[in-house]
């Protein structure tokens, strides 16, 4: 599991029976991710990556559940979709639905 979908997309074939997850949040705008750029935050929001990194899983911030692309890649896609950094009350009822 990475954050960075590259790194699935280059998983060696034989480890493809390990399940491969990428760690995903919809906005990037957290100053952490300061240096990558407006083009390459919405792509990576907008799951552009999909045909190239073909994650088994993503693993989505709590907070961004109901946006579009996590919606999408768990109801058309059929991907499991994890959640990660599950703090609040508010955060674990984000997460059952």
């Amino acid at each position: 599991m990475s954050f960075d979908p590259g790194s699935t997309a280059s998983s060696p074939r034989p480890g493809a029976k390990l399940p491969r997850g990428v760690v995903q949040e919809s906005l990037y705008d957290d100053p952490e991710w300061s240096n990558l750029t407006p083009g390459r935050k919405w792509t990576l929001g907008a799951l552009l990556h999909l045909p190239q990194s073909r994650p088994h899983f993503l693993a989505w911030y709590v907070r961004d559940l109901d946006k579009r692309a996590p919606r999408l890649a768990r109801k058309l896609l059929g991907l499991p979709l994890l959640t990660w950094t599950v703090r609040t009350r508010e955060d674990q009822a984000r997460a059952a639905l």
